[in-house]
């Protein structure tokens, strides 16, 4: 999860020389009204300072890049960056700034972009934990998984007890293949964390696909605890009951998923499995008639289908 560094905290306590008592009256109270939430009110005043120019290039620099976050809040990712530029232009190493457009750029789906921003942050500050972890979210959207587990790693080096990089490792360690390393990840954001629902349902799906059914089902089951209505991990349960040869559990739990959420196509495609598994072969025709129609995709569902004469 991208981190924008906090607003206030530049406003208040970047260390710049004195400005008149005007803007520098207008500076807190920009900030003033962004503690309080009024952000619209604030880059009303933000505007007027970087309008005015007053400020030495350094001071002029945070206003811009202070502005930069509001657009940011407000969504306006394209505002926001061109504050951003603005402010590096003014001081190229300015850290917080890059950090900030890198966010930005991952909201505007440029990890590449982003990935330079915040490796230029790491080179200015290499203890930015938050950096290394954006750094790899960008390294998992451009497909670099290796590298991002290595940002990862350095960003659990400085600081091992942040739930939120042990989930994003864990992400990142399922994708190259790394289940073992992915559950271990699960393992240690759950003590850290406490019960999660998200959380038993990812490693529940991981434990699933090393083989380790039981410790899936009781990851979905603890999930379903905490989360009765979600249908997620019913489904992924409905397809472990299936796996092991528990067609009538399968069934109950896809059918539930159906009665909660009538398009939801996966339940159709399991339970028409789990039928067509007991030979009840009409009642698994119109599952999987129904599953593609919802849009499922499956070699199994295709070729069933073809038999049928539904699809070519």
């Amino acid at each position: 999860m991208m981190r924008a560094i906090p607003l206030l905290c530049l406003i208040l306590l970047a260390a710049v020389p004195p400005a008149a008592a005007d803007v520098e009256d207008d500076v807190l109270a920009a900030a003033i009204a962004a503690e309080a939430g009024d952000f619209e009110g604030s880059m009303v005043i933000l505007d007027r300072i970087v309008k005015e120019g007053q400020l030495p290039p350094e001071r002029h620099a945070v206003i811009l890049q202070n502005r930069g976050v509001l657009h940011q809040i407000l969504g306006d990712s394209y505002a926001a960056i061109d504050d951003f530029n603005r402010a590096i232009a003014l001081s190229p190493t300015y850290a917080d700034a890059l950090y900030n457009r890198g966010v930005a750029f991952m909201t505007l789906g440029r990890p590449a972009d982003a990935a330079n921003d915040f490796a230029a942050v790491i080179r200015e500050q290499p203890t930015t934990v938050d950096a290394h972890g954006n750094l790899a979210e960008a390294q998992i959207a451009m497909g670099l998984l290796h590298k991002a587990v290595a940002s990862y790693d350095r960003a659990l080096a400085l600081e091992p007890a942040q739930v939120h990089l042990h989930i994003g490792r864990a992400h990142a360690r399922r994708l190259i293949g790394d289940l073992t390393g992915a559950i271990i990840d699960y393992d240690t954001a759950l003590s850290l964390w406490g019960t999660d629902p998200v959380l038993y349902f990812e490693r529940g799906r991981t434990r699933a696909e090393v083989g380790d059914d039981f410790g899936a089902e009781d990851d979905f089951n603890r999930a379903l605890q905490i989360e009765p209505l979600w249908i997620g991990p019913m489904i992924e349960r409905g397809f472990l009951h299936y796996r092991r040869g528990s067609y009538e559990l399968a069934i109950a739990d896809f059918s539930d998923v159906i009665a909660r959420s009538p398009d939801a196509g996966d339940a159709y495609f399991g339970r028409g499995l789990s039928h067509d598994a007991l030979g009840r072969y009409e009642l698994a025709d119109e599952d999987f008639m129904l599953a593609y129609a919802l849009g499922v995709r499956n070699p199994m569902l295709d070729d069933h289908l073809r038999n049928l004469g539904v699809i070519e």
